[in-house]
Parts: structure tokens; C-alpha cells; sequence
């Protein structure tokens, strides 16, 4: 878990910092370029809190059945979670692009609702 919170914790800072000083330096004044880069990193971010979201319910669900020792497929030694089965993840619709939102996971299973 502290690895999926890292995790989510280090796209937020990627996310801020490229929306509050890459975009910026790459485009300056340029608002079709602020546009194209903005549209790229909403798009990326969108994957990655998929991800997580989808993290996260495998360990809630995993760690609600009793069976914690066995956390499914991650590999020992990785400092990321495991790989997901991505057939699972749904597309993500929002109708504000410019709006950055972060990541929160609970710390514990009672925090997730499906």
C-alpha cells in the first residue's frame, strides 16, 4: 500500500510540475501549443490515476478476502505495484480538461466503495 501511495504521490508531483513550469516553458505564449501539451498531460494522467484506482481495488479486494499473503502478481524487488490486467480498465470521460485533480487513496480497505 505504501507503494501504491508513493506511487500516486510522485504522478501528482510529475502532473504539477510539468502544468505549472513545463508547459510554460515549452509553449510560452503559444496557446494552441499550451493546448496540444495540456490535452497530452490530462490524457496521461487520466491513465495513471486508472491505474492506481485499479491498484488499489486489486489490494482492497485481495486483503478483504482473507488472502493477503498472496497479492497476485507483483514482482519482489520492484519499487512499483505489479502489473494489472489492463483489459479491466474503462475510459475515464471528464468535461473540464484544464481541472488537475489528485489522487487520493485511503489507507485503509473501508475506504474503497465500488
Amino acid at each position: 500500500m505504501q507503494q501504491l501511495q508513493a506511487y500516486a504521490q510522485q504522478v501528482n508531483y510529475v502532473a504539477n510540475l510539468e502544468y505549472y513550469q513545463g508547459i510554460p516553458m515549452k509553449c510560452g505564449m503559444n496557446t494552441m501549443c499550451q493546448y496540444q501539451l495540456l490535452s497530452q498531460l490530462n490524457q496521461w494522467y487520466m491513465q495513471q490515476a486508472s491505474m492506481v484506482n485499479n491498484w488499489y481495488q486489486q489490494i482492497t479486494m485481495t486483503c478483504a478476502s482473507g488472502s493477503a499473503g498472496d497479492m497476485g502478481n507483483e514482482e519482489a524487488g520492484t519499487d512499483h505495484p505489479g502489473k494489472i490486467n489492463e483489459s479491466s480498465i474503462e475510459d475515464l470521460t471528464i468535461d473540464d480538461e484544464d481541472k488537475t485533480v489528485k489522487i487520493k487513496i485511503p489507507k485503509t480497505p473501508k475506504g474503497f466503495k465500488k
